[in-house]
């Protein structure tokens, strides 16, 4: 059996196939034919899928066969939404026949540049097959059938996991295993679980007000500009927007940014005002600056479990007994350029802080942040 989310199981599939291909075309062999199904799933016999390479990739001859059934009453598809398999197994014993007509095609044989390229022969032969079948062809692949099962178990509508995954795959090289981390990631995001993102839950998400700078981030990611992301649009943009950005050079540069005294520890002391200083910037009311940087600390502690290995839940002062400072020019301009001004963290204080790999993993569950911080690096845009 070929585990569909295990990489070292599928090349053990594939090594197989060409082994037993290559075997079964020597003069002396007495082994049966192959039989491959190259969709590599069951489908409501609408369209043909993407079909997955390993039936081409040993270069072999391959003989098409079209299986038409006849159904009267009962459709005994077996698809995500379909029925459970125990009431079609049911609809099936209580009929009295299903009729199916099976066909064969002449064989097709691969031409040179598709030996090379089993991607290239596999379309071929479902384009063949289709053809004789009279149904189209779809870009969907048996990838998005599992997205689909990924979406209903985080609570998304079905399609939200149909991406044209293996064009996805192709263009952005990225694997199932990150995809359906990141339809998860999703999930979290659409509070409404109605299959699209809006300005205000990407603002949410990120526990900031919705700034000039949320919504050009949000931009990015509103490939169509509907006001709505899908997760398709969602997943090219961390891919093409926000990854490139998770590198570790630029996120010491982010956090070199917010770590004012250069300790290697961001304090709760440096980042309050920093990060109020910056809301402020952008429109927030002082004392909703103050409670929103204070709510992205807290949950950097949380994040990095900070609060349970070094008991900062039960001692790390809370956002009243913080104080801003005042927001004139001259004071803005000391705590965004100085590090004199900054008051560092006393030995004995209870705040253990953020390190630099807590930070790493603050990033990891809101990436969203990087490119935030990349913008506002610039001493020309210190606004949020």
């Amino acid at each position: 059996l070929v585990e569909r989310d295990g990489r070292d199981s599928k090349k053990a599939a594939l090594n197989e196939i060409c082994r037993r291909a290559e075997e079964a075309t020597q003069p002396s062999s007495t082994l049966p034919h192959l039989i491959l199904f190259p969709e590599g799933t069951t489908t409501n016999r609408q369209a043909l899928l993407k079909f997955k390479a390993g039936a081409f990739v040993p270069g072999k001859p391959v003989q098409p066969v079209l299986i038409r059934y006849k159904f009267r009453k009962v459709d005994l598809s077996w698809v995500d939404q379909s029925p459970p398999f125990k009431d079609l197994f049911f609809a099936h014993m209580c009929s009295l026949g299903c009729k199916m007509q099976i066909e064969f095609l002449d064989v097709v044989h691969p031409l040179p540049d598709e030996v090379k390229n089993p991607d290239k022969y596999a379309e071929r032969v479902r384009v063949i097959m289709s053809q004789k079948l009279g149904i189209p062809t779809s870009h969907f692949a048996v990838e998005d059938m599992l997205l689909q099962r990924v979406a209903i178990k985080n609570g998304l509508p079905a399609d939200s996991g149909m991406i044209e995954y293996q064009y996805i795959k192709d263009k952005l090289q990225v694997s199932m295993e990150d995809t359906s981390r990141l339809l998860k990631e999703f999930s979290e995001i659409d509070k409404d679980r109605d299959g699209m993102i809006t300005l205000e839950e990407f603002a949410n998400f990120l526990g900031l007000p919705v700034t000039d700078r949320i919504q050009r981030i949000f931009r990015m990611y509103d490939i169509k500009g509907r006001g709505k992301i899908q997760f398709r649009e969602y997943i090219i943009g961390m891919l093409i927007f926000t990854s490139p950005v998770i590198k570790d050079d630029l996120l010491r540069q982010a956090f070199s940014f917010l770590d004012l005294d250069k300790s290697g520890t961001i304090y709760r002391t440096e980042f309050i005002p920093l990060i109020s200083m910056l809301l402020m910037r952008a429109g927030c009311e002082p004392k909703e600056a103050e409670n929103l940087a204070s709510q992205i600390y807290d949950y950097a502690l949380k994040v990095a479990q900070v609060d349970a290995g070094k008991n900062a839940s039960a001692a790390a002062p809370s956002a009243s007994t913080i104080s801003t400072p005042a927001v004139s020019s001259e004071s803005t301009a000391a705590t965004s350029t100085s590090t004199s001004t900054v008051t560092t963290q006393p030995v004995n204080n209870p705040d253990p802080g953020v390190t630099y790999d807590d930070f790493q993993a603050v990033i990891k569950k809101k990436p969203q942040y990087a490119n935030l911080l990349q913008m506002v690096m610039s001493p020309d845009n210190r606004t949020l």
